[in-house]
Order: structure tokens, then C-alpha cells, then sequence
């Protein structure tokens, strides 16, 4: 399959750094986001 070896191909190529950076920062926003409403519950 020459689809999975390209996929593969860009796969590897991503920092996998990166994609841990995104969702750390995705989770930490959302933490902001909704610290007052866990504020208020706890």
C-alpha cells in the first residue's frame, strides 16, 4: 500500500513533542477556562 507507507511516512516525521505540547496547553486553557466553576463546587 503505497497510502499507508506515506501515512507512516508523515507519522514519523511529527515531533512527537509537539502533539504532547498542544494537549498540555489544550488542557491547561481549559483548566483556566473552568477554574471558577470547580472553585465554586469544591
Amino acid at each position: 500500500m503505497h497510502i499507508k507507507g506515506l501515512l507512516m511516512a508523515v507519522t514519523n516525521s511529527l515531533p512527537k513533542v509537539s502533539v504532547y505540547e498542544l494537549f498540555d496547553r489544550f488542557l491547561k486553557r481549559w483548566m483556566e477556562e473552568n477554574s471558577d466553576y470547580m472553585d465554586n463546587e469544591g
